[in-house]
């Protein structure tokens, strides 16, 4: 099977594309390299268009060429989006458009991918795929990132929904290494400060709780999705159940780190206690309906791993 990857040298693209690699199939990556690293692919192996997800003819020649598609190429990191809402915005909505029309005029299976974050911040714990936010929800930081994935949610639905062969994958908290500092992500964050001995700052009082999901078991589900030519569900969840509380999982990093730091309770600015999320927690029955059960998470073995990421990173700069 020969398969495109969007943002494919990014966080969870590279390791989807390995795991493609290892079973045999042939993998395109389409990258325009601003956050990825072409150094996380075997390029003996994996054919790497450097381009822009938004040039609609570039994508259109590559979904032509192959099976399926899977549709990660983004715009990551909350100081990214708040820099440049215009461009979060444009990017990810018009690179959806791109990959979702080439995607149904050349009837290519594919599965796009977009965020947990298009449920919102009063969305229940677990949360279904039927739920339907009121797009007030979102708070000016990240307002263009919200807006703009559930744009690309709702056009890889309309798609679906006219019998266009296309899954909509909505990831919850995926943990592992090559996960940038800068990306927004909790856990890099928190290890990135123990190891240059800084205090971990958990915000409010740090009860808030996530559920979260090792990238190589997000990268195996993926795989697994694609080995379909048909999608009976227009959207799922990909996530994990082990909850963990900010304070829990900062108390953890200390102790697999073997580092003397403080963890401390800070106050959230304005618009990120605006923002505030109690539990975020997938409903995964249908992940489950589609014979795939997420595995337990090792946080001790992924905080090990996230460290040995860094450091190497840190190294080759």
């Amino acid at each position: 099977m020969r398969v495109l990857v969007t943002g494919g040298a990014g966080f969870l693209g590279s390791h989807l594309v390995a795991r493609l690699v290892a079973r045999g199939d042939e993998v395109v990556v389409l990258d325009d390299l601003s956050t990825g690293d072409p150094d996380a692919l075997d390029r003996t192996r994996v054919d790497l268009v450097v381009a822009d997800v938004t040039d609609a003819r570039r994508v259109d020649s590559c979904v032509a060429a192959v099976d399926r598609v899977v549709h990660l190429a983004s715009v990551v990191g909350v100081e990214r989006v708040a820099a440049e809402p215009e461009r979060t915005e444009f990017v990810i909505e018009r690179g959806a458009h791109a990959v979702i029309a080439a995607a149904a005029r050349h009837a290519v299976p594919s599965i796009v991918v977009t965020s947990s974050e298009v449920y919102g911040f009063r969305a229940p714990a677990p949360v279904s795929e039927t739920f339907e936010p009121v797009d007030v929800d979102a708070v000016a930081a990240r307002w263009s990132y919200v807006r703009a994935k559930r744009v690309a949610d709702r056009l890889a639905r309309a798609a679906h929904a006219v019998g266009t062969p296309i899954l909509t994958v909505r990831p919850f908290n995926i943990v592992g290494e090559r996960q940038r500092e800068d990306g927004g992500a909790v856990l890099p964050r928190f290890v990135a400060r123990a190891l240059r001995g800084e205090p971990l700052e958990v915000h409010g009082d740090g009860l808030q709780s996530r559920a979260f999901l090792d990238v190589r078991d997000a990268a195996s589900a993926l795989a697994t999705l694609l080995e379909r030519d048909r999608f009976a569900c227009d959207a799922v969840n990909l996530g994990g159940r082990d909850e963990w509380t900010m304070l829990e999982l900062a108390h953890e990093v200390v102790r697999v780190l073997a580092v003397d730091v403080p963890v401390v309770c800070v106050k959230p600015g304005a618009e990120r206690g605006m923002a505030e999320i109690r539990r975020r927690l997938p409903d995964l029955t249908r992940l489950e309906s589609l014979g795939i059960e997420p595995a337990p998470i090792d946080v001790a073995a992924v905080v090990a791993r996230v460290a040995a990421s860094l450091e190497a990173t840190a190294a080759a700069r």
